[in-house]
């Protein structure tokens, strides 16, 4: 489903409601090192092993607000 906004003020009308939804998808390391270059190589991006201890437990792409406390699926 496409849903078109006219402006910024008909976002109002979506709060509350799933908009943009996809499925969640895997990302390997070599998706996120191009990330870790612009970061300045910060362990939560480039150490898979500390990832698993750290609060996603997993290496991670930047996490929206929206997804913070939340738990993907298993991707193993």
């Amino acid at each position: 489903m496409t849903t078109d906004l006219e402006e910024p003020a008909d976002l109002i009308d979506l709060v509350g409601q799933q908009v943009g939804t996809t499925d969640w998808m895997k990302v390997t390391q070599e998706q996120l090192n191009p990330l870790a270059d612009a970061t300045g190589h910060q362990w939560i991006h480039t150490d898979p092993q500390r990832g698993a201890h750290g609060p996603f437990k997993v290496a991670v792409t930047g996490v929206p607000a929206e997804l913070r406390g939340t738990s993907p699926p298993s991707l193993a």
